[in-house]
């Protein structure tokens, strides 16, 4: 990530809470498609549900929490990021709620929202043009099968982890869904 050392590379979120002690700015790349936020927390209270107004719908991912047990903190923080929500802040139309840890910086790197992930869209057409009965009349050894499974599951597992933090709640609805379909398939085997 290049970022912009220039005027147009920053924008504040929030530098007017002089009550709570709280700035919080976006640094942007050259093309302004990566961002990254910062949140400061200049008092020894933690700020619970703290809004921001962000640039962009999607998911921030906290990447930097000085107040990481790593760093000697208490380990007060937003559990990975947050997604952002449709309620205006400020000049922003999104927003964020983040806990501010005590005497701590966050950094966020933003991640677009993904309308629909192809992987998991895939092996949900997999499976719904797959012949369940075909399967069963394969007759294919138990060791194969036991291989089969194992993969399956390790492919979902991938998907689950790769996805995890960019998934909307329906699509992880969706992604529970189609792993209980294909174990409920693979068990029919």
């Amino acid at each position: 990530m290049k970022l912009i050392f220039e005027s147009r590379g920053f924008q504040w979120l929030d530098f007017s809470d002089s009550d709570n002690s709280v700035i919080g700015f976006v640094r942007y790349s050259s093309d302004k498609k990566e961002k990254l936020l910062f949140t400061f927390n200049m008092t020894p209270v933690t700020r619970e549900n703290y809004m921001f107004g962000v640039p962009e719908k999607g998911f921030y991912k906290e990447i930097l929490n000085s107040n990481a047990k790593e760093f000697g903190g208490s380990g007060i923080g937003n559990l990975g990021g947050v997604r952002s929500d449709d309620i205006p802040r400020f000049e922003f139309q999104n927003s964020i709620r983040v806990t501010l840890p005590p005497l701590a910086v966050n950094v966020y790197k933003f991640m677009p929202e993904i309308s629909e992930n192809k992987e998991v869209t895939d092996l949900q057409k997999e499976i719904n043009e797959s012949d369940t009965e075909d399967i069963v009349a394969d007759q294919t050894p138990e060791s194969e099968i036991s291989e089969l499974t194992n993969e399956s599951e390790s492919v979902i597992e991938k998907i689950e982890s790769e996805t995890e933090l960019i998934l909307s709640e329906d699509d992880k609805n969706q992604n529970l869904t189609i792993r209980k379909t294909l174990k409920c398939q693979l068990k029919k085997i």
